[in-house]
This record gives structure tokens, sequence and C-alpha cells, in this order.
């Protein structure tokens, strides 16, 4: 890559706005779903003081948002037991719910030859064909993972702000605020919705599999006719959907992420954009793979000019997308050669902080195996004199 190539990437700062043009509640401390929240007018001082915070209030919105991931794993693994005992799982041989929900549109493409088998087997795979339950969590935990990381990032940053020794400007802490109160809301939603989704074993609970449908489509996959099953089947299919959608009109999730499409997009798009900073950076650097690689008009520059290139379009596409590990690893790669030790131990830490590594507290990484990048940035950290805060 030329290096005016490199620099025409720090264009993707120009997006650096849209990052926090997400949808707020009239209230300046509500997230977009209009519950309390880190809100879009704390400065980064202030939303660092939250987690030592005396307020009664400030206290239980915190740990609202922190307790958001807990309470939704405690959900999926009621699912998940829900599964085992149904059989699910053995039927498609898999071991965990991801294996199951990626197995899942698989099945239905067979779904009457696995009916097809009969007996205990049959029934169960005509069971979890009619299973709206399942599909509707499957749904709905699409992208638990995802918003969760967002949370813990997030809130992890703005903590290493004010234990730590990350250094965050106003604007970069609103955007990074903004992002935890949009994926809270959605994992919010998700909450609710898994709630109302729970197993209470009445066999008539809706979206649990209909008795009757189950042994017409028994009926269907052992009368041997394979046109007129996937005709038949096709019929049912839309039944199902039909009943599918009155019970997704019920649930919170599907008209929150439609109010919070344009946040998402632009969330997605954001990130995207400082991602595409990546390569330019690692090519930048002289000890990358990609950097010793460097064609002559980036190798032939001296190794100060190459660091600093690198250093400070890493910088500005983190001002696009806060919560990017790699460029906070790079970030703090490119300091360690120009920079003093408190600017190399703020960058370091912030790459710690979204890994879930606090250097002070030995329990973030005792008994865990370290990356290369862990293990450098980790003692970094450390090695770094005492720095007054």
């Amino acid at each position: 890559m030329h290096l005016s190539s490199a620099l025409r990437l720090l264009a993707v700062a120009g997006l650096a706005c849209t990052a926090s043009a997400f949808p707020a509640a009239d209230d300046e401390h509500l997230a977009p779903d209009g519950r309390p929240g880190l809100g879009r007018a704390r400065s980064a001082r202030e939303l660092g003081r939250l987690f030592r915070s005396s307020d009664d209030a400030e206290r239980r919105m915190l740990a609202g948002i922190i307790g958001l991931e807990g309470d939704i794993l405690v959900l999926r693994e009621e699912a998940v037991r829900a599964y085992r005992d149904a059989g699910y799982f053995e039927l498609l041989e898999v071991d965990d719910l991801e294996e199951l929900h990626r197995a899942f549109p698989r099945f239905r493409s067979e779904v009457i030859e696995y009916v097809g088998r009969g007996g205990a087997i049959g029934e169960r795979a005509a069971r979890l064909f009619l299973d709206l339950r399942l599909r509707l969590r499957r749904e709905i935990l699409a992208r638990f993972e995802y918003e969760a990381r967002e949370v813990r990032a997030g809130l992890a940053l703005l903590r290493a702000s004010a234990e730590g020794f990350v250094l965050l400007k106003n604007d970069e802490a609103r955007r990074i605020a903004a992002r935890v109160d949009l994926s809270s809301a959605l994992l919010r939603a998700s909450r609710l919705d898994l709630e109302a989704l729970r197993q209470t074993g009445d066999a008539h609970a809706p979206g649990t599999p209909d008795e009757g449908w189950c042994a017409e489509l028994i009926a269907l996959a052992a009368a041997g006719d394979a046109s007129r099953a996937h005709a038949e089947l096709a019929a049912l299919e839309q039944r199902l959907g039909r009943r599918r959608s009155r019970l997704a009109s019920a649930l919170f999730t599907p008209r929150v992420t439609a109010r919070l499409a344009e946040a998402c997009a632009l969330r997605g798009g954001a990130c995207d954009q400082a991602a595409l900073a990546l390569p330019g950076i690692r090519e930048l650097l002289p000890e990358t793979e990609e950097g010793r690689a460097a064609p002559p008009q980036i190798a032939e520059l001296a190794r100060h000019r190459r660091y600093a290139y690198a250093l400070r379009l890493a910088v500005e596409a983190l001002a696009v997308d806060p919560l990017n590990e790699e460029l906070s690893y790079l970030a703090g790669v490119a300091a360690a050669f120009l920079l003093d030790g408190r600017e190399v131990r703020a960058r370091f830490d912030r790459y710690l902080a979204l890994r879930g590594i606090r250097s002070g507290d030995d329990r973030t990484f005792r008994g865990r195996v370290l990356s290369a990048e862990e293990t450098r940035a980790l003692a970094a950290v450390q090695s770094v004199g005492p720095l007054v805060r």
C-alpha cells in the first residue's frame, strides 16, 4: 500500500460523528429504550466515577447493566436443559446450543427424512420442527454474544479510565456510553422475551409443538410419496409461519430491533470503516509480518516515521470505533517506540481492559494462557514506573 493511500484512510475519522448518532430518549441519562442508562451528557470523568458512586439510583442503574449478561446466560441454560430433556441435541448429534442453532436450517430442509425414520426419533424430529419457542429463541439469541461483548468492553474502558490508566476524552467516552446504552437496550428486550418463552411444562402453552400438527407431519412422512410430502410440508410451514408471526408480535425484541435499526447500522458501519485502517497500520509497523514485507515506498521510510504514521492512523480509527481490540494494541505498539511511559501505559492498558485483564488484579489473568500480545501489554503496563493520576 502506498503511503498516501495509508494516510487517506485517516478519512475514516470523518465517521466519528456518526458513531454517537444513536437515538436518545428525552432525558439525557436514559438509554434508547427509555430505561436509566449511562446517557449522552456525562463527561469522561463523570462516567468513570459511576463505578464508585454512592448514589443509590446510579448504583442500581450500573448493576442492572452489568447483570444483563448473567441473567440471559441463566435463561439460555434453562433452554439448554429443556432441549436436552426433549432429545434435540441427541437427534442432531450436537453438543451445545450454538451447534444446535447452526444445525437447525439443515434439519428443516431434511425434516421429512428425519421424521420418516419413525418411532421415538420421528416423533422427536416432528416436535423439534414444530417448536416455535426454539425458533424464536434462536433469533433472539443470535446477537447475544455481540451485544454482551459491547457492554463488557464499553464498561471495561470506562472503568479503566477511573481505576486504571486509560485516558479518554469526553467525546470518546460519550461514544462508548452510547454503545453501551444501545446494547443494553437490546439485551433488556432479549431478557424479557426469553423470560416470556420459558418452558412451563404446559403442553398447550403458545409456541409449544402442536400435537395435531405433529401427528400430521408424522403421517405425511410415513406416506412414502416424496412430491406430495414436500408440497404439504410447504403448506404446513406457511401455517407455522403465521403462528410464529403472531407470537413474535407479542415480543419486545422485534419492536426494539426495528426502532434501533438505524443506530445498529451506524454502529456497524463505523466498526467496518475503522477496521479498514488495520491493513495500513500493520504495513507501517516494522515488527509485523506485513511491515517486514512492506513495499519500498514504506520500507524506505525512517522507522520513527513509520511508527508515527501508524500511531496517527490507529488513533484516528479508534475515534470511530473505540472498542476495537487490535487497533488498541497496535496503538500501544507504536506508542512504545515513540512516546513516554504514561502514554505507553495508557495505550496498552486500554487493550488489556478490552481483553478483561487488569494489571493490578491477578485474578483476571492468573491461570490464564496469555497470548503474545496480552503478555507484552501486561509487561509494559506493570513495568512502567509509578504514575500519579
